[in-house]
This record gives structure tokens, C-alpha cells and sequence, in this order.
């Protein structure tokens, strides 16, 4: 009987330790539900609080209304006069202020705009392209071949003085009242530059008189150059020289005229 009973009270013991961790399980998997209602109710309990907020306001709003709203009418219609007068005077003061802030506003205006036009100017300055002419030469040795035919020859230098490429497309040359007149298409590149040439017609005794004497021969010089720009415009630069052929000499070229 001892001995049943030890058996017994040992197997209880371990009945008791094995139901133990079931019964901890149970309890922690019942807490997790519960924390989850709790939250629910909370969330649904603050909805309702601030529902209920919202709707007393509302109230609220609607009783002040219908307490200040007579009283104001009243006051109005006691006072209508001098309501239309304060009215007259809002109107003028807030038309003020509506034309000081559209003045204000064409003053911003007209700004924005003398900022963009000086831009634009700019970028026209940036944009603008010219030619130069230089490095005159020739002009001064007539051999006896050359008096048969009875011109001088003299070579110049045509150079783009900017950054940007253009297109000569024509050179007009006058010197002593005669003209000639070329027209092609060319690129020039920035800073390159295009040779011509000046051929000035001599009658018998003015070369005859250009290589025995030392009399030299001045004449006017005009040369028109026409081009295209970066910006596809075309534009006549025109040049004016006085040159100076003395025989023994390169020909001498001044931006004056005689």
C-alpha cells in the first residue's frame, strides 16, 4: 500500500509538471486576443470622443449664431447709416490698398521686364560678330611685263574677330570709280581668316609715272563685306581706306579718308 501510494503521489507530481506548461501556454496564448481588444476598444473609444467633440462644436457654433446673428441684424437696422458710411469707407480703403498693391505689382513687372531686356541685350552683345581686314601687302613692284598691262595688285586678309562661325557670301571692291562685285559661300571659323585681293587699273603714264618718278598714287578704297552670322542674319560691313601705292614700298592702307 506504501508503495502504491509513493507510485501514486508520483505519478500526480508528474502529471502535475506535465500539465504545468499547458496551463502557462493557455494563459499566454489567452493574453495575446486580449491586448488586441484592448487596443480596439481604445481606438473605437477615441473616434467616439473626438466624434462627440466635433459634434458639440458644431453645436456650439450654430448656438452662438442664432444668439449674435438677431442682435447684429438689429444693430445694423438701428444703424444703417452709419453702417453704409463705415461700408463707403471700407470700399475706399480697400480699393487704396488694391491699387497701391497693383501699382506694386506693375513696379515688379516692369523690373522682371528691364532685367530680361538687358539680357536679351546681352546676349546680343555676346551673339554680335564682325570682320576685320588686315595684313595688307603687295602693290608695289610693277615689272615691264606689267606695264602692258597697267594695274597694280594688292592681297588682304579678311578675319572672323569672334567666337562663333560665320559665312562670307560676298565682297564688293570700288577704288577710283571702278567696281567689282564676288559673291560665293565660305565658312569662317573663329579667328581664321580669307585672302582677296585689290586690283587697281593704271592708265599708261600713271605706271610709267609710278616707276620713274616717285610720285605715289592715293586713292579711295571701298569694300563692303557681307556675311552670315551664327543667328543666320545677314550683315554688310562695310570698310573705307585711303591707299598709298608708292613704288618700292608695300602699299599703305589708312582708315581715313583723304
Amino acid at each position: 500500500m506504501i508503495e502504491k501510494e509513493t507510485t501514486q503521489t508520483q505519478t500526480d507530481r508528474g502529471s502535475d509538471i506535465k500539465t504545468k506548461p499547458a496551463i502557462w501556454i493557455s494563459l499566454f496564448k489567452r493574453q495575446k486576443p486580449q491586448s488586441l481588444s484592448n487596443q480596439e476598444e481604445s481606438n473605437s473609444g477615441s473616434t467616439t470622443h473626438y466624434g462627440q467633440r466635433v459634434f458639440w462644436v458644431f453645436i456650439a457654433i450654430c448656438l452662438v449664431i442664432l444668439v449674435i446673428f438677431p442682435k447684429v441684424r438689429c444693430f445694423i437696422e438701428a444703424h444703417s447709416a452709419s453702417v453704409s458710411a463705415l461700408g463707403s469707407v471700407a470700399i475706399v480703403f480697400l480699393t487704396y490698398a488694391y491699387v497701391r498693391y497693383s501699382h506694386h505689382q506693375w513696379q515688379v513687372m516692369d523690373g522682371q521686364l528691364g532685367v530680361m531686356r538687358k539680357q536679351i541685350e546681352l546676349q546680343k552683345i555676346h551673339l554680335k560678330q564682325w570682320v576685320e581686314i588686315g595684313n595688307w601687302r603687295g602693290g608695289n613692284i610693277i615689272h615691264n611685263a606689267d606695264m602692258k598691262r597697267r594695274w597694280l595688285v594688292s592681297y588682304f586678309d579678311i578675319v572672323n574677330a569672334t567666337n562663333n562661325p560665320l559665312t562670307l557670301t560676298r565682297i564688293a571692291i570700288n577704288a577710283r570709280g571702278d567696281g567689282s562685285a564676288q559673291g560665293f559661300q565660305h565658312l569662317l571659323t573663329p579667328k581664321s581668316k580669307y585672302s582677296g585681293e585689290l586690283i587697281i587699273q593704271l592708265t599708261p603714264e600713271e605706271a610709267d609715272n609710278f616707276v620713274t618718278t616717285d610720285k605715289p598714287i592715293v586713292c579711295r578704297v571701298t569694300i563692303d563685306i557681307t556675311f552670315t552670322d551664327v543667328m543666320t542674319n545677314e550683315v554688310v560691313q562695310p570698310f573705307r581706306f585711303t591707299a598709298l601705292y608708292k613704288y618700292g614700298s608695300p602699299v599703305q592702307m589708312d582708315n581715313k579718308w583723304g
